[in-house]
């Protein structure tokens, strides 16, 4: 006999930012994806459709620093990406250029915290500031 099990979790919490030059996010979707035991997905997403109330997603990598213990965005990767759906309805993908975070993660009780300040370069060639943050419990 084979029995069919299926794993669930509920994310509660929530996940904002103020984005230079839009509207603020809020987000309507939580994500927590645990990668490796030093690395960390958080994914907050905002529901819409294009033009009035476009898509947009936070999507933050963080990985712990083998020296220090803690978390940061790691090197070399592409840790913070922002996504919206533009007026045209087409998707732009932004990366961070530079930025700060502040972590407290508890994993035992799974409790994540993070506010970060960012620079993100938009198509334009605009540097732009997304500052915010998540405070997510997954249950």
């Amino acid at each position: 006999m084979t029995a069919n099990m299926r794993v669930t979790s509920t994310i509660e919490g929530s996940f904002t930012a103020k984005i230079q030059g839009h509207k603020d996010f809020k987000a309507d979707r939580l994500q927590i994806y645990k990668d490796t035991e030093d690395m960390y997905h958080f994914s907050g997403m905002e529901e819409g459709s294009a033009p009035t109330n476009p898509f947009r997603t936070i999507y933050i990598i963080t990985e712990k620093d083998a020296v220090s213990g803690q978390h940061t965005f790691p090197k070399g990767i592409k840790s913070f990406i922002y996504v919206h759906t533009t007026s045209s309805g087409a998707t732009d993908k932004e990366f961070i250029k530079e930025g700060t975070c502040t972590i407290d993660f508890d994993p035992v009780n799974q409790r994540y915290k993070m506010s970060f300040l960012v620079k993100v370069q938009f198509p334009d060639a605009e540097l732009r500031d997304i500052m915010g943050s998540f405070d997510l419990t997954q249950n």
